[in-house]
């Protein structure tokens, strides 16, 4: 645990450590770390979380929606208070009357519709396997978002083709950011409880307790 994620304290972080050791790098996509990562280790695979780029599929569909959402009347969009949790639950969970409600929303707009079919492309791509099959359904993910039309979907686009080879990277590997995602939910958990800890050197000695 460092005080900041500034290049400069990372560096003289890692530069403390055996780098030639590391292999694999898992990361989130922050442009610095990819960088740091190639500057200080020796040609390292690196990773991207998934739960990192999964969530630019969720916030892409939320900015269809919300949008559609206001284009509608005050009694229209009352009507649709249910529309986000039957956006995001797994259509094959969908009840029978989850099922008639979801479709009777997508038939009210054409945009929400097609936000929808890139979702279940994505949610298709993310079950493969086979590196052939992640490479091919990633490209026909690309090709649903460009048929849609829809601009919400344009910046997510851009962002994994700058990160392909490490995206592509985490269905190769089996790693992620797991154990480290919860040490950051602990970390929180233990600023809020204590009503947040300025002493930087105080609080690495909380968490680090919490880990015994």
């Amino acid at each position: 645990m460092i005080q900041d994620r500034k290049l400069s304290t990372l560096k003289d972080y890692f530069r403390s450590l055996p780098t030639h050791r590391v292999q694999m790098v898992v990361m989130d996509m922050w442009q610095p770390y990819k960088i740091l990562a190639q500057q200080l280790f020796q040609n390292p695979i690196i990773i991207v979380d998934k739960f990192h780029y999964a969530r630019h599929n969720f916030w892409a569909l939320e900015r269809v929606r919300k949008r559609v959402q206001k284009s509608f009347q005050d009694k229209d969009r009352k009507s649709m208070k249910k529309l986000r949790f039957l956006l995001h639950k797994p259509k094959e969970k969908l009840t029978t009357r989850e099922q008639e409600l979801l479709q009777y929303y997508l038939e009210l707009s054409p945009d929400l519709k097609k936000a929808y079919q890139v979702k279940e492309v994505f949610k298709k791509w993310m079950t493969q396997s086979n590196e052939r099959n992640v490479r091919l359904n990633l490209e026909q993910l690309y090709q649903a978002i460009d048929e849609s039309g829809l601009d919400e979907y344009q910046y997510m686009k851009r962002t994994f083709k700058s990160w392909e080879k490490e995206i592509i990277n985490s269905f190769i590997y089996p790693y992620t950011n797991g154990y480290l995602e919860g040490i950051n939910n602990k970390m929180k958990v233990i600023k809020r409880m204590s009503y947040g800890i300025r002493n930087f050197q105080r609080l690495r000695n909380k968490v680090l307790c919490s880990l015994i």
